[in-house]
């Protein structure tokens, strides 16, 4: 990576910490090597991030993260990753990076 870390090892550190999550241990080692096969389609999350932003203002919430994760997922359709997992959004950021975590 761009920082000179390996990303195995920060997964190793993040996953080990009290504010891992269980999704990031289940799902962090297939980002890290590229594998995207879906467990919850981008389609079906561009159309339940859309639907959870409409009724955050519907009630006059903000979601400020929702929101960019709601146009990292609408990237992910226009790219045509639909039936990829959502976690595809990664490969956005490593585009944006300049890096591919699969390689390292």
């Amino acid at each position: 990576m761009k920082a000179g870390l390996d990303p195995h090892v920060m997964y190793d550190v993040i996953s080990s910490v009290a504010t891992s999550s269980d999704l990031f241990r289940a799902r962090g080692k297939d980002m890290l090597s590229g594998r995207f096969e879906s467990k919850g389609q981008v389609s079906v999350a561009v159309k339940d991030m859309g639907l959870i932003i409409d009724r955050a203002k519907q009630l006059g919430v903000m979601l400020p993260v929702g929101s960019l994760y709601q146009q990292l997922l609408l990237q992910a359709h226009y790219e045509g990753w639909d039936r990829e997992d959502a976690t595809a959004v990664m490969k956005i950021y490593e585009r944006l990076a300049g890096i591919s975590l699969a390689d390292e």
